[in-house]
């Protein structure tokens, strides 16, 4: 039989949504699907018997079916609300998963916004706190706990008066009954300048328990002019907390550091798996009250680093490794913002989104693109340090954006010499602080390597560094690429076999040039997923495909489906191939009952890489999977060339004539390069004044059916350059070729042409020639 736990808050919003609204909803047998119901009932009874493997997948395959809330509610209400609020206590995540799935339809079935209509009645509840009646006093308090994050506000003024002190005590137990929910509002209480209100703060604090108070906590004991009081009950808290005396704890400073390391990887505990709000409070220190503002889902976990980031600079602004860690956290919340906004105007385009939302979207970002400057600001230095986090983290868009930092701001005295006697006195006693750029030019993901390859290029350096001999190589390989696939993995890594898992993962991708780009929950890996450009496949792992999931998107009504279904469901996302990532056998048996055909590939953790192999073959083969590809690797070859266009043969100590032949080969007609990658290597190949570019630069001229004027019109001014470099005879096919254009009724083209016979140096039998073929055609003309 199942134990029935303590009664879970969030169970009784469901009898709050009826007490709130003008009616209940009264379920009709007659709307039930049959189906549904005998899944839903099943499931249950498996459950109650404790058979839980049983009672998931009927529980998941009623849920796949899309019942809607009406049904969940009257199925809740005919079961139990103490039996669906056990499952939130499971000791298997997935069912957990399934009872908060569960409740959250349930709660949909109630019409209006109920914590909006909570908030409309916070007078009403306040006023009930303070009753005489027992009853007032448990309805208040059932309400306020429920309210959540929108109640603290209108709670914490009393934490801060001596009077009323049963009023106060009461406080204390609605805000100890709101837990996690009541934190970081209370954390921002500690800068108060009550000392009543401080003290207070911190007496709740301890008895919540949530690691995310320790460094405000620790910051009150190591103040100097704090008073004993609030020191003695921070103390108390602390331990309550850690089980460790202050003398074993780190200092405030390195708490801060590690909580917002944690914010930035967002990890479960600071990030309650349960949040429905994402509210940043602020402490008003000159009015003593508590500020709020909220942000969006994607930019919330980036943003409480950052403020924690700026408590720990504010005890100490030397401290290194948070500067670093901002550059970062700066760089992040830049690239998720410009996702979120890409991805909003896509969905305007396809009509997934109104033009009003995308509109707010844009107001709530504006500003975005100081982050940029923010993260410039800190120094060269910390870009570098951000770089290796990126590396270290398998984050190869941040790695690209702090090389495209490094590109524009960095100098070649940065980054450590090849032989150290080539030193002279600008570089004696340095200390190189560019080694992170140096690692990224062998770093597995090739999309980091190419980034790398291109910051050394433009940062021109003059002497011999380390690394050096692998930039042209890895240009050319960047140059010439064909197809990029990018598969999206979501998994939460928990564990050392965890870690090990996506380790190996990671190398079999690269392995079969397929880029993995990593997100360690559901909610993270949907942004991913619905960003430009799109991924080849989903790997996602079988315990988060039935997470809840709220549509973390500011332009969109709040849904609740799985991770799964708003994957399935999503215009970007659902052609896209899902690969479900199981635990075992038995795991895959019972996922394979609840989606079927939905999922392309179900895989083991224990995946044998040739079955895997097979299994992207098929996947790959398909026509759009082919254009996808393309189109990530014509932007990874654009990028290239314009590198390449960037080097001036005078001022580089690069081979550039190396370069030459994959330049000549990527200009070929039968390689169809898209023009975006051909101009920057037709105006290369001027630049470089190689003759063996003659010949294909002459046959792309000479074809005005197939390209357009502006192809045609550098290949005659490289070609003009060429032979100025040269000052050598034009062959007869050349000649013959630049002669033709002289007619061709574009003069930019006839000037360029013009000026390209003027620095050959053509023998007078070819001046002769084309005074007589201009003569010729004015005599036609005329």
């Amino acid at each position: 039989m199942v134990k029935l736990k303590r009664f879970i808050p969030v169970l009784g919003v469901l009898l709050l949504l009826v007490s709130l609204s003008n009616s209940v909803v009264v379920p009709q047998d007659e709307g039930f699907e049959d189906e549904i119901r005998k899944l839903l009932e099943d499931g249950m009874d498996a459950y109650k018997r404790g058979k839980y493997e049983d009672a998931y997948t009927k529980l998941e395959t009623a849920l796949q079916r899309h019942p809607n809330s009406t049904l969940i509610y009257a199925f809740i209400q005919r079961v139990g609300h103490d039996l669906i609020a056990s499952m939130l206590n499971a000791e298997d995540e997935k069912l957990r998963n399934t009872g908060k799935r569960l409740i959250e339809l349930g709660k949909a079935a109630v019409p209006g916004e109920w914590r909006k209509e909570l908030i409309k009645r916070m007078d009403e509840f306040i006023t009930g706190l303070k009753s005489d009646k027992q009853a007032e006093v448990f309805k208040a308090t059932y309400y306020l706990v429920n309210a959540g994050p929108w109640a603290v506000k209108y709670l914490l003024p009393a934490l801060g008066e001596k009077k009323e002190e049963i009023f106060r005590t009461r406080v204390v137990d609605v805000l100890v009954r709101m837990n996690v929910d009541a934190t970081n509002a209370l954390i921002e209480a500690l800068d108060s300048p009550n000392d009543f209100m401080r003290q207070n703060a911190s007496i709740v604090l301890g008895h919540i328990k949530d690691e995310r108070a320790i460094p405000a906590l620790k910051k009150l004991w190591e103040d100097p002019n704090e008073k004993v009081e609030v020191k003695k009950y921070a103390n108390e808290s602390l331990y309550k907390i850690t089980k460790k005396t202050v003398d074993e704890l780190r200092s405030a400073k390195e708490e801060y550091f590690y909580l917002a390391e944690k914010y930035y990887y967002g990890m479960s505990s600071v990030i309650p798996t349960f949040q429905h709000e994402y509210i940043i409070w602020k402490w008003d220190r000159e009015n003593d009250k508590l500020t709020q503002r909220e942000v969006p889902p994607f930019a919330y976990n980036d943003q409480m680093a950052e403020e924690a980031c700026y408590d720990a600079l504010e005890l100490d602004p030397n401290y290194e490794r948070v500067w670093s860690l901002l550059v970062s956290i700066f760089l992040n919340q830049y690239i998720e913002g410009r996702i979120a906004i890409e991805t909003a105007e896509r969905s305007t385009m396809v009509g997934d989104t109104d033009a009003s939302a995308l509109a707010g979207l844009k107001k709530r970002l504006a500003g975005i693109e100081r982050l940029n400057v923010q993260a410039n600001m800190a120094g060269k230095k910390y870009i570098y340090q951000a770089l290796t986090r990126a590396m270290e983290d398998g984050n190869a868009i941040l790695a690209k954006a702090c090389l495209n930092v490094i590109k524009e701001m960095g100098k070649e005295i940065e980054i450590p010499l090849y032989d150290e006697p080539e030193r002279n006195e600008d570089w004696l006693g340095r200390k190189y602080f560019g080694y992170p750029l140096i690692k990224s030019l062998t770093n597995d993901d090739k999309r980091v390597r190419y980034a790398a390859v291109e910051t050394m290029v433009y940062l021109n350096p003059q002497h011999k560094h380390l690394g050096m001999e692998l930039v042209l190589p890895s240009v050319i390989d960047a140059l010439g690429e064909q197809a990029v696939r990018v598969a999206l993995v979501i998994y939460d890594v928990k564990d050392d076999e965890d870690r090990n898992f996506i380790n190996q993962l990671r190398k079999s991708l690269i392995s079969v040039n397929v880029f993995p780009v990593i997100s360690r929950s559901g909610g993270e890996g949907i942004i991913r997923a619905k960003s430009y450009p799109s991924v080849d496949v989903i790997m996602l792992q079988s315990k988060i495909s039935n997470q809840v999931y709220f549509a973390e998107e500011a332009t969109r009504q709040p849904v609740i489906e799985t991770i799964f279904d708003t994957l399935k469901a999503d215009v970007r996302t659902k052609n896209i191939p899902i690969y479900l990532i199981c635990k075992n056998d038995l795991d895959r048996d019972s996922v394979k009952k609840i989606y079927t055909d939905k999922v392309d590939t179900y895989m083991l953790t224990t995946y044998n890489k040739l079955d895997l192999n097979a299994a992207f073959e098929k996947t790959f083969n398909t026509p759009e999977a082919q254009k996808d590809a393309k189109g990530r690797a014509n932007e990874i070859s654009a990028q290239a060339a314009n590198a390449i266009a960037y080097i001036r043969p005078t001022d580089t100590i690069y081979s550039y004539r190396n370069l030459i032949e994959p330049l000549i080969k990527t200009l070929d007609p039968q390689v169809l390069r898209i023009d975006e990658i051909r101009l920057p290597c037709i105006k290369a190949l001027g630049t470089f004044g190689d003759v063996r570019a003659l010949d294909v630069l002459a046959r792309l001229l000479d074809d005005n059916s197939t390209n357009k004027k502006e192809i045609r019109l550098a290949c005659a001014n490289s070609i003009s350059k060429i032979l100025r470099a040269t000052d050598m005879v034009p062959p007869v096919e050349l000649f013959d070729i630049l002669k033709k254009q002289l007619s061709d009724g574009d003069y930019e083209i006839e000037i360029a042409v013009g000026e390209a016979l003027g620095n050959a140096k053509l023998t007078n039998e070819q001046r002769r020639e084309l005074e007589k073929f201009k003569r010729i055609k004015r005599e036609v003309e005329e």
